[in-house]
């Protein structure tokens, strides 16, 4: 198990490569890099998705000493200079405004001065990005690996928690029929206002249909064996996010149940307590790759 977020980064050979995850349903890889290296992009990109199964990859990947490694040319772009220059010369004739053109304003013209670099010999530069980023992985999923730890301990204690209200609620719903038929019996006592012989047959009629409609049996064994699942999956070192995810709307499924058939109020108690537990489980599941 591993969480989805993380940090990592690594550096040499006059570069640096960074790497942050965040939460994402899929892979989305983002890679940030000088425009000389785009030619290498797609080779990243395919490094950091083999790795990184899943959530918003963003790559930062950085030149440190760029003198090392090219040389900076600062050329002039003559023809665009001199049309610029042809332009203001005609606009002073015409509108006989002054001629004055200093160095500093040609050298603002967009263009005019022009930075040239020698191409890098990328050939050179693959295993060097390759190890980079491979380090920057690894140093994520630490971090991950970290992350998921603590997330690992918080799941298994709202787990156990879970199991206990679940427990009081399998003890408890027994009781909940018994108490419907002796309801039953005083409300039928006090609209009689007589201590009349009751038509047993009738009552215990209604009463199992009462308890045939308010049997949650199914819906507890189902919540604990998605809550055994859940613990199961939680302890495999895989991908487990979206399925934590589908076994939390299964188990939001037979708590909803549980919660429509019990007709109790102390169930219903118990119901609220699962619900908040289980949305905090979700948002924790988010977080997990």
């Amino acid at each position: 198990m591993k969480s989805m977020t993380g940090f990592g980064s690594s550096e040499g050979k006059g570069f640096k490569v960074e790497i942050r995850a965040l939460n994402h349903r899929f892979c989305e890889v983002i890679i940030k890099m000088p425009p000389n290296l785009f030619a290498l992009e797609n080779g990243i990109r395919k490094i950091v998705k083999h790795n990184l199964k899943r959530g918003r990859i963003e790559v930062s990947i950085t030149q440190l000493n760029r003198d090392s490694i090219k040389k900076d040319l600062f050329t002039v772009n003559r023809s665009l200079t001199k049309a610029h220059i042809n332009v203001l010369k005609k606009i002073s004739a015409e509108f006989n405004i002054p001629f004055k053109v200093g160095v500093e304003f040609v050298a603002k013209i967009p263009g005019v001065i022009q930075q040239q670099e020698k191409s890098l010999d990328l050939t050179r530069m693959v295993p060097i990005l390759r190890k980079l980023t491979m380090e920057a992985i690894d140093n994520l999923n630490y971090i991950r690996n970290k992350e998921a730890e603590e997330i690992k301990k918080d799941f298994i204690s709202r787990i156990k928690k879970l199991e206990v209200i679940l427990h009081q609620i399998k003890k408890h719903a027994p009781v909940v029929v018994n108490l419907y038929r002796r309801n039953l019996e005083n409300r039928i006592k006090r609209m009689l206002k007589d201590d009349v012989n009751l038509d047993r047959r009738q009552i215990l009629n209604e009463v199992t249909i009462f308890a045939e409609r308010s049997d949650i049996t199914e819906e507890i064994i189902r919540l604990g064996s998605h809550l055994k699942q859940f613990k199961y999956n939680v302890g495999q070192n895989m991908p487990i996010g979206r399925t934590l995810d589908f076994i939390l709307q299964e188990m939001n499924r037979e708590v909803n149940t549980i919660g429509a058939k019990a007709n109790d109020y102390k169930i219903s108690q118990k119901v609220v307590l699962i619900k908040a537990e289980l949305e905090k489980l979700r948002e924790q599941a988010q977080n997990i790759l």
